[in-house]
């Protein structure tokens, strides 16, 4: 057999997360001589896909329709298949890796052999009550979701983005996968650091000293508990919040609240933030849970320390090899004014051997090992 190709099967390809790590992932892999391509369940298409990626559009597709019905699923099934079965004439077999809300529903019905499902984000999230209310709820949250998830995730090869996801998968919701393996998201840390060192008008018009918060303008990003712990610390420079969303207009409201509106600016995204990012003395997370963290891989990149709660997983795994300290337990909130003070004034020191870990060339040599295993478990061999 020739060497596997990959297709990669996405709700859209908007300006999220999910997206730029397969358009990062395709890249380095068709460098490579690797076929890619993409198959996208509805016609949902922001971002340009990698030159020399094959790819399908679903146009009938469309996320307003209801993602469990039988005829969403029956519909987008059918396209799939014949996707899948139009690229491996070309290319020969691949690995289905399958990442979203609503196509792992569509992606357990396939018949083909190679599905890889691959898991981004906390099923779970944090538990938002204290006490025994909030056991109770997060209990009740585990016994509504296991079922439905066990159906989609059991029997198949499993990739999580996290080790903490995939120990939530496999111990809060009893997920049996045929073969489990955690790959950390890509990316280009060359590429990365070029991009900080060219200004742009965002990065030259910030002259004061400043911290910096990074992510879309949604409530379970919590920017308003950063919000709050800046304006409690003693650092006397900027909060910049690097963004856009639903909740703009609420965190406008709390700056106003709060007295802060000369000290902190909305910036929303632009095409290139590193530069401005490069520029922070500190990145603060303040999510309730997050599937990997893909902006305090970029920040410590670019030489920014960050400081983060310790949300469902991934932060903790990203920044613990660094500075422990670093990582504030969920019920320890009320410590952020007096850590961003101390890392502002005292930055630890950011080792690129623990960086390496996220280097896209690196993370590309485990998803081509990968995609070997699934083909030896299936009696086959590949020929590099």
């Amino acid at each position: 057999m020739s060497k596997s190709g990959f297709l990669f099967y996405l709700d859209g390809l908007g300006a999220g997360g999910i997206s730029k790590v397969y358009i990062s992932l395709a890249e380095v892999l068709l460098q490579r001589g690797v076929p890619v391509g993409f198959i996208i369940a509805e016609n949902r298409v922001e971002l340009s896909f990698p030159l020399g990626a094959w790819f399908r559009i679903n146009k009938d597709g469309h996320s307003g329709r209801v993602g469990k019905s039988h005829k969403y699923i029956g519909d987008s099934l059918r396209f799939l298949e014949v996707a899948i079965a139009e690229f491996e004439s070309v290319f020969g077999s691949a690995i289905v890796l399958v990442a979203g809300d609503r196509v792992p529903l569509v992606a357990c019905n396939a018949k083909h052999a190679h599905i890889l499902n691959s898991v981004h984000a906390s099923k779970l999230g944090v538990q938002k009550c204290p006490g025994l209310l909030g056991r109770f709820r997060q209990c009740l949250r585990i016994l509504r979701r296991t079922s439905g998830i066990q159906h989609v995730l059991n029997g198949r090869p499993l990739h999580c983005v996290s080790g903490g996801l995939s120990l939530e998968l496999t111990g809060s919701f009893g997920v049996r996968p045929e073969k489990l393996v955690v790959i950390y998201n890509p990316f280009d840390i060359l590429a990365i650091r070029k991009q900080a060192c060219i200004p742009t008008p965002e990065s030259i018009a910030q002259e004061k000293p400043f911290i910096v918060g990074v992510g879309r303008f949604i409530r379970s990003k919590h920017f308003e508990r950063l919000i709050d712990a800046f304006s409690r610390c003693k650092f006397d420079g900027d909060l910049i919040l690097i963004g856009q969303g639903e909740d703009e207009g609420f965190l406008r409201k709390e700056i106003a609240r709060l007295g802060l509106q000369s000290r902190v600016k909305i910036v929303h995204f632009h095409e290139n933030h590193h530069a401005l990012v490069s520029k922070a003395k500190l990145l603060v997370s303040t999510s309730s849970a997050e599937g990997f963290g893909n902006v305090i891989v970029e920040s410590l990149i670019v030489g920014v320390p960050v400081l983060s709660l310790d949300c469902p997983h991934g932060p903790r795994e990203i920044i613990e090899p660094l500075c422990p300290e670093a990582v504030v337990p969920m019920n320890q909130m009320a410590r952020l004014p007096d850590l961003i003070d101390r890392f502002v004034d005292s930055p630890y020191v950011i080792r690129d051997d623990c960086l390496r870990r996220f280097d896209a060339e690196h993370i590309a040599d485990q998803y081509i090992e990968l995609a070997e295993k699934i083909h030896l478990m299936h009696g086959e061999e590949i020929n590099g």
